[in-house]
Parts: C-alpha cells; structure tokens; sequence
C-alpha cells in the first residue's frame, strides 16, 4: 500500500461569496482505492494539480494588478477653485533692493550729461494743392429800363435810327448831338423828350489853323451853316450848332486863331438869334 496522498483540486472561492468557508485543497485519506493507483490515475491527478495551481496563480496576479490601481481623489464639492489670498506687493523697493538710473543722469549740483545732437526731423512733404475750377463770373444785373431820372449825360447820333427813340422817350437822355438834320427826325425827337437839347453839326474837313484868317473862315462856316440852321422847319427843334470836330491846337498861335474863329461865327449867327455849341 502506499502512502501518497490523493489530492483534489477545488475551484477558487469567487469574489462576493461571503459564505463559502471551505478550503481551495481537501486532503482525503487514502482508502482502499487508491491503493490500486494505476498510472493514468497519476497523471490525472498531477494535471489537476497543475491546473489549479495556474488558476491561483492567475487569481494572484489579477489581485496584484488591481492593489497597483492609485486611489482616486475625491472631487471639490464647489465647481470654482478656492481663492489663495495674496499679499499686495509694496510701490517701493525695499531698503535692500537695486538702485536703478534714469536719464538723463544729473550729477548734484552739476549739469545735465550731453547726449549728443537730436535727430534732424525730417519735414513732412508739403501737400500740393489741389486746382480748383476758376469761379464762374456774375452775370450782372441789368439795369432797369427806363434808367431813371434826367442826367447831364447825352448821346452822339450819326443817322436815323428807331432805336434812338426808344432811348429818349425814358426822358433820360439831357443832350442829342446828331449829324442827321432831316427836320422829321428832330421834331420826333422833342416830341419825345422836350426838355432834350438837340445840338446840329454839318459834315466838315478838318480846320488847318496853322494857315487860316480866322474871321474870314468864320464867316465861310456861317454861310454854309446857315441854310439848316436858319431853315423855319428846324429851327425850332436845334437848340444849338457846332462848328468843327475837335480841331487840334498844335501851338500857341494856333489856339489863339481857333478862340478868334469860334469868337467870330458865334457872333455872327447870334446876330441872326441862333445858338452855338464849342467843343
């Protein structure tokens, strides 16, 4: 008979099962059984073994890797984190604290240091003026028709023109000097305007002063002068006659000679009662 003790392998107890108060291995005494141990027996038996030994082993391994796990920290209970108080740092350095320079450095009782030339500025391009568009002249106003009261201002007419007597019915117009001596024109015209002066001159070459014997020209412009101005048709419309156009004294002598002729014809046709005009 032999002495080897049969051993049954028994599952591990499982997690939870608090109950469970048998051990993993039971050892049963040898009956009568084994004593006729064949060894198939054997090598079943040594199989179980093994088996259930990887099992524990397993089983430990699992326990091991699962005591390695860190214990998790409880969560804050407030969703912000606590406040940590600081303590305000001082405005002024401490009495051991660096000395710093600023500068510019001024020496006690001394001059500021040189810090050499400022920079040139460079100056700012000057703008170019935008050309603006030339202002339109004013048109000017017109003057108001007719202009208004009496002047001493008057008006040369060569010839007949209907728009003369646009001008002189405003009763505007002081003085007429005209060529034109068909009476039916001066007679219009002091229908017109009766306080207008019509001053008559008839078309004349220019005086030579320089060679004329002023009393006989005198009396040769008063025979020529005297069919217009002595007609009765207009006689009463010409309230003056010129001798000739601005003649041009050149010297002394020739000014004296033009007062001699203008002094003679004004008194010749004065004797007959007909004005004269010198200009």
């Amino acid at each position: 008979m032999s002495d080897e003790l049969t051993t049954n392998p028994m599952p591990a107890p499982q997690a939870g099962d608090e109950n469970h108060d048998e051990p993993a291995n039971v050892t049963y005494p040898p009956s009568a059984a084994s004593e006729t141990n064949t060894p198939a027996r054997r090598v079943l038996s040594r199989r179980f073994f093994l088996s259930s030994a990887a099992t524990g082993a397993a089983a430990l391994v699992v326990a091991a890797c699962g005591q390695s796990d860190p214990t998790p920290s409880p969560l804050p209970t407030s969703p912000f984190p606590t406040p940590t108080p600081r303590q305000p740092s001082s405005p002024l350095p401490g009495a051991g604290g660096p000395n710093h320079t600023y500068l510019p450095y001024v020496a006690k009782d001394g001059n500021p240091m040189d810090l050499g030339p400022e920079p040139t500025m460079t100056p700012t391009p000057t703008k170019t003026p935008t050309e603006q568009p030339p202002t339109a002249t004013p048109t000017p106003q017109a003057t108001p028709f007719p202009p208004g009261p009496p002047s001493k201002l008057g008006i040369f007419v060569g010839h007949n023109d209907p728009a003369v007597f646009d001008l002189v019915k405003t009763q505007g117009v002081s003085v007429v000097k005209t060529l034109e001596l068909d009476a039916n024109f001066v007679a219009e015209i002091k229908r017109a305007s009766p306080h207008t002066k019509i001053i008559g001159r008839i078309a004349l070459d220019q005086i030579n002063l320089a060679a004329i014997d002023p009393i006989a020209e005198a009396r040769r412009f008063v025979d020529a002068v005297l069919p217009y101005a002595d007609d009765p048709a207009r006689r009463p419309y010409f309230d003056g006659w010129e001798s000739y156009n601005e003649p041009v004294a050149g010297t002394y002598d020739e000014m004296a000679r033009l007062g001699e002729f203008e002094a003679e014809r004004t008194r010749l046709l004065g004797d007959r009662g007909i004005r004269s005009v010198i200009g």
